[in-house]
């Protein structure tokens, strides 16, 4: 999994399945500047045989 952010302050979920890390595949995007700087962010991923969620915490600092 990789997320990144651009300067215009869009986000990008990307996924590689293969797990070598070199075949990411775009998850979707969103724009959202309400954390403008912090000192750190947490990823939570949940697995289940039926789904796959995955939450992105930003905690400003």
């Amino acid at each position: 999994m990789r997320v990144t952010r651009n300067l215009d302050y869009t986000w990008q979920l990307e996924l590689d399945v293969t797990g070598t890390g070199q075949s990411y595949r775009s998850q979707g995007t969103v724009t959202d500047a309400t954390h403008r700087q912090s000192a750190y962010f947490e990823v939570l991923v949940r697995y289940s045989s039926a789904t796959v969620s995955v939450f992105i915490l930003m905690i400003s600092g």
